[in-house]
């Protein structure tokens, strides 16, 4: 079961999180190149690169990542189990973090 899940992360782009929509596709491939060049490129117009900005992006990019962490869930009545990756909990960031939180 976890091999099955992990198989169907990898397949898609390695965040399961993220809108069906590929939007963070960019961000998932490119954000290392962005912070190695960000000092010579940007920091002179938009100022010192803030370490919380890339804790928030990584934390992201692992959203739903069950090498992150998960919880198997088995439901009481008919005792099927299910894999219940970790989210980043990042609402002001993460699109699915911020619809969870919209709905409770």
């Amino acid at each position: 079961m976890l091999a099955r899940f992990l198989g169907h992360f990898s397949r898609h782009g390695g965040s399961l999180s993220s809108s069906t929509s590929g939007a963070d596709r960019p961000l998932f491939h490119h954000f290392e190149r962005f912070l190695a060049e960000y000092e010579c490129r940007f920091e002179r117009e938009y100022g010192f690169f803030r370490p919380v900005v890339k804790e928030v992006v990584e934390r992201y990019l692992d959203c739903g990542n069950p090498r992150c962490g998960f919880a198997r869930t088995r439901c009481p009545s008919c005792r099927a189990e299910y894999l219940l990756a970790f989210s980043c909990k990042t609402r002001g960031f993460c699109p699915l973090c911020q619809a969870k939180r919209i709905e409770v």
